[in-house]
């Protein structure tokens, strides 16, 4: 069987706990500390049967980074072969795609769809991302607890230069109420998402993300296409899509 996407990334973590580290500054991380010490780390090149293989319950490969057992979460930007059966013009998808809605004039395509594949149980811990997403669950059922941009300051992100840029200190699984004593006042929204489902935000909304079942997920991601229209991806309203149930945060 064919390896993934060239440009999928198989993450290995030593829990469910899969946090995503800056691939940028990897190199200069471990510099100074081993890979077994870093949060995650991405997996070489892997075979799909081989992921499959990884992610059974009875598996019994070598451990690739950490000794003992490993769990694997992959992204992947959607095969030429898969494009032709998802119609990115069509319903969810078509409702941010109307060319007359003045809400959504200048913003272009940030990134490729990717398709997220995950195992029962995976936490993404809590961050946010650059730009506005929409992620359409496929398989199996996701629980999102959200956080509006002003509170960011109190989820306490760590700085750009870091190699978690974009993820917070705070854990809204286990808050540690004495470190961060503001966060008690912080509310979240919480979106269970079902197959069929889709959550629409904008960006630098933080989100913790945990999969009830084995996971598929699509995401697609929208952003300004000159500086002076970034104000249009923070005053979109909710609406609902043309077929699928879909959820709309808005700043």
């Amino acid at each position: 069987m064919s390896p993934v996407h060239p440009s999928a990334a198989v993450r290995i973590s030593p829990s469910l706990r899969f946090t995503y580290v800056e691939q940028k500054l990897m190199p200069l991380y471990l510099l100074l500390s081993r890979p077994e010490q870093a949060p995650s780390m991405l997996a070489p090149a892997m075979s799909l049967r081989e992921l499959g293989d990884r992610m059974g319950p009875d598996c019994r490969l070598p451990s690739l980074v950490y000794p003992g057992q490993e769990h694997y979460y992959m992204q992947s930007p959607l095969w030429p072969g898969i494009m032709p059966d998802v119609d990115m013009n069509g319903p969810p998808f078509s409702c941010l795609m109307d060319p007359d809605d003045v809400r959504l004039q200048g913003l272009v395509e940030r990134q490729v769809p990717r398709m997220w594949l995950s195992p029962k149980g995976a936490i993404s811990p809590l961050h946010y991302d650059s730009h506005m997403s929409i992620l359409t669950q496929v398989k199996g059922r996701k629980r999102l607890l959200l956080y509006r941009p002003q509170d960011l300051r109190v989820l306490q992100p760590y700085p750009a230069w870091h190699i978690l840029r974009r993820r917070c200190r705070v854990d809204p699984a286990n808050p540690d109420y004495k470190r961060f004593p503001a966060f008690q006042k912080v509310a979240a929204l919480e979106a269970l998402l079902q197959p069929g489902d889709s959550l629409i935000f904008p960006a630098k909304w933080a989100h913790h993300t945990e999969s009830l079942d084995s996971s598929i997920s699509v995401t697609y991601r929208l952003g300004p296409a000159r500086p002076a229209t970034a104000r249009l991806a923070g005053v979109l309203r909710p609406y609902t899509a043309c077929h699928s149930v879909v959820r709309c945060l808005v700043a």
